[in-house]
């Protein structure tokens, strides 16, 4: 890992680059259970440490992988770029009509847009549903507005 790091600049080893991208997924998920392993020690009522699958992760593997830049939430890291790449596109535009051809950034900013569609779209179904026979929020809304 040191070595693709010296290479690439990084640590974010594509899986399909086996078997280091393999091994590299695979400190992901151990992380993933060292932490859940150190919740449940915290008395978390949520989480039985009996639950949790054996875990490889050491406290000194850890810092030893955080030493050299070792990326846990790959997903959350790549969001933070493409989203500090927004910003330099909107400096130097003046908007954030990225188009769809502007690469790797037009391919995220679609994504985004699509998932707050989705997201928008749940939560107006939610406001529209009759909670325990009551109106909804978004009725009771529309009712205020039309009465002035």
């Amino acid at each position: 890992l040191c070595k693709y790091k010296q290479m690439h600049g990084h640590c974010n080893v594509p899986q399909s680059q086996k078997p280091l991208g393999t091994w590299v997924n695979t400190q992901r998920i151990e992380h993933a259970r060292y932490l859940l392993h150190q919740k449940a020690r915290g008395n978390d009522p949520v989480t039985s440490e009996n639950s949790i699958p054996q875990t490889s992760m050491t406290p000194e593997r850890k810092a030893a992988l955080e030493e050299i830049g070792f990326v846990w939430d790959y997903n959350g890291y790549m969001w933070e770029l493409r989203y500090k790449e927004l910003l330099d596109f909107k400096a130097a535009n003046n908007h954030c009509c990225v188009p769809r051809s502007a690469g790797s950034l037009g391919a995220w900013v679609e994504k985004q847009r699509s998932e707050y569609k989705k997201f928008d779209a749940a939560f107006s179904e939610k406001e529209d549903q009759e909670v325990d026979g009551k109106s909804s929020a978004k009725e009771k809304n529309i009712t205020i507005l039309t009465k002035e």
